[in-house]
């Protein structure tokens, strides 16, 4: 039976090579004292090269393709930047931990903002705007919960407090807007957002 030869694509390639450089740089950091908050060498024993090497390698593949997106074809930096970010895993970890919970906080905003455009259409049609109108305040009030990056909290707190201008600059809509000061769970920031807008001016 003639050898099984293993074939590797150009981006299985550079991924390869990537990661062996983060596992190196990590390797140099455990050799140079640089453990980051790892567990003492008693707790970890022999172990703790292996780990903090492997930490390594996710810090060269989290900083060279998700912080820095660097171009795929200029290996020597992709190299070089893996090798770096392999010595200080720690803060490119932290750092890579904080780009992927500002994305899931962008895509919750989108979601918002996508919920937004279907209760402003619900409002001109519904003959329950009090309902409408609450149930959008209560799921406004769980998203913006679930924020923390002031930018995105202040692009959800717009969608809102614009919806309900838009709505409430009716006067025959004004019984509905007042209505919301009586919601259930409805918490007062929530409704003194509402106040700061202009229908209450």
């Amino acid at each position: 039976m003639p050898p099984v030869k293993l074939s590797i694509g150009p981006t299985t390639r550079v991924f390869l090579i990537v990661v062996f450089a983060g596992l190196v740089g990590g390797c140099v950091s455990f050799l140079s004292g640089f453990s980051g908050e790892l567990p003492t060498t008693e707790t970890l024993g022999s172990y703790q090269v292996v780990v903090q090497s492997a930490l390594g390698g996710i810090a060269g593949v989290v900083f060279a393709f998700l912080i820095a997106n660097t171009d795929r074809a200029d290996l020597p930096r992709l190299i070089a930047l893996s090798l770096l970010a392999g010595i200080f895993w720690r803060p490119v970890i932290d750092a890579g931990g904080l780009m992927v919970s500002k994305q899931q906080e962008v895509n919750v905003a989108e979601a918002f903002e996508a919920q937004t455009a279907q209760v402003a259409a619900s409002l001109a049609v519904s003959t329950d705007t009090e309902g409408v109108l609450r149930s959008y305040a209560l799921d406004y009030q769980s998203t913006r919960d679930d924020i923390q990056w002031p930018q995105i909290r202040d692009q959800v707190d717009g969608n809102f407090i614009d919806t309900y201008n838009s709505f409430c600059s009716d006067p025959g809509n004004l019984a509905a807007c007042d209505s919301l000061a009586v919601t259930p769970g409805l918490r007062p920031d929530t409704i003194l957002r509402l106040k700061d807008s202009w229908i209450f001016q």
